[in-house]
C-alpha cells in the first residue's frame, strides 16, 4: 500500500559540467535537470535515499524541491513574483539533516496555512557553506513572515540569519523581511 502525498513533487538537480556561468534563462533550462517526481511517501524515500547528501555535492551543485509543474527557475509563472526564505549553513554536515528535515516537513505538510504559499526549496553547495532557500509564490508579509518564523523554529533551527528576498531583485537590495 502507497501513501499519496498531499502534493507531487519533483526532485531536481543541476549538472555541474554543462555550464559554469549561466547568464540567460535558456542556459538555465540546459543546466538543471529533472530527476524524478514523487506521488507517494515510498517514492519520495526511495528517490531521497539514492541521492548525495548535501555535504558529499561538488561546490556548485545544486538540488531542487519543488511541487510539480513548477520549474526550479525565477522565470517560473509561478515563481515570478515571489521570493525566497534563505540562509547560509557554514557546516555542511549540519545541512545534511536540515536538509533532509525540511523535506519531510514539505512532503508531509507540516507548514500548515504556509503550504499553498511554498513553490519549493533549493539548496546549493558553495565555499562558504550549504545554502538554502525555501521559494514563495508572493512577499506579502502576512503569508510569508509566519512561514519564515516557523521555518527558523521548528525547521532550521540555526543560528544563522534567515532572510526574506524577492527573486528578481536578489543581491541589489536588503531583505524584506529576517525570521524570528
Amino acid at each position: 500500500m502507497e501513501h499519496s502525498l498531499q502534493y507531487e513533487w519533483t526532485f531536481w538537480s543541476t549538472r555541474t559540467n554543462v555550464i559554469k556561468q549561466v547568464r540567460s534563462a535558456e542556459m538555465w533550462t540546459q543546466k538543471v535537470a529533472n530527476i524524478y517526481t514523487v506521488t507517494s511517501l515510498e517514492e519520495f524515500w526511495s528517490v531521497f535515499n539514492n541521492l548525495k547528501n548535501p555535504s558529499q555535492l561538488p561546490t556548485r551543485g545544486d538540488y531542487f524541491f519543488f511541487k510539480k509543474g513548477i520549474n526550479p527557475a525565477w522565470e517560473d509563472p509561478v515563481n515570478a513574483q515571489g521570493g525566497a526564505w534563505q540562509v547560509t549553513i557554514p557546516n555542511p554536515l549540519s545541512a545534511d539533516d536540515i536538509w533532509t528535515d525540511l523535506l519531510i516537513a514539505l512532503v508531509g505538510c507540516q507548514f500548515q496555512e504556509g503550504m499553498e504559499e511554498i513553490c519549493g526549496t533549493a539548496l546549493g553547495s558553495r565555499k562558504n557553506g550549504i545554502r538554502l532557500a525555501v521559494w514563495t509564490k508572493g512577499t506579502e508579509a502576512a503569508k510569508v513572515v509566519p512561514l519564515g518564523n516557523m521555518l527558523k523554529r521548528e525547521v532550521v533551527k540555526t543560528k544563522e540569519p534567515l532572510v526574506f528576498q524577492k527573486h528578481l531583485v536578489e543581491g541589489t537590495e536588503g531583505p524584506l523581511f529576517t525570521a524570528e
